[in-house]
């Protein structure tokens, strides 16, 4: 059995936990994600970062609760991400991932990106 076929069930269940987050069980889906993450290791990890980046449109000026949560697990994951030996890859492939969804962002917007991004830390 491959890898990608062992990983399929927790990487939808982590998706369907970011996908389907609100106030009542978002400290729930928070603490599975982290535990799926810390049993299936770097590819669960590459995964999440990878869909909480392209689930999120950072350019909406009023998101709605659900994408605020959202980018608060995305910012917790960032927060994470800093202790890994493999962060710069992780984001890397986060955003790569997330410029092939959103083909129209002009290179330019990468700094609003990044900015968007790091503004999540502090929410």
């Amino acid at each position: 059995m491959n890898v990608e076929n062992q990983l399929k069930t927790p990487l939808t269940q982590i998706r369907n936990l970011v996908k389907h987050v609100n106030k009542r069980n978002f400290n729930e889906s928070s603490e599975q994600i982290k535990q799926f993450i810390q049993d299936y290791g770097l590819e669960a990890d590459r995964s999440c970062l990878r869909y909480l980046f392209t689930v999120l449109n950072l350019n909406d000026p009023a998101p709605n609760v659900t994408a605020q949560l959202q980018a608060k697990l995305l910012g917790a994951h960032l927060q994470r991400q800093l202790q890994c030996s493999s962060f710069v890859t992780n984001i890397c492939l986060a955003f790569d991932q997330h410029f092939a969804k959103h083909k129209s962002l002009k290179p330019l917007a990468l700094a609003d990106l990044v900015g968007q991004v790091a503004k999540l830390n502090w929410h």
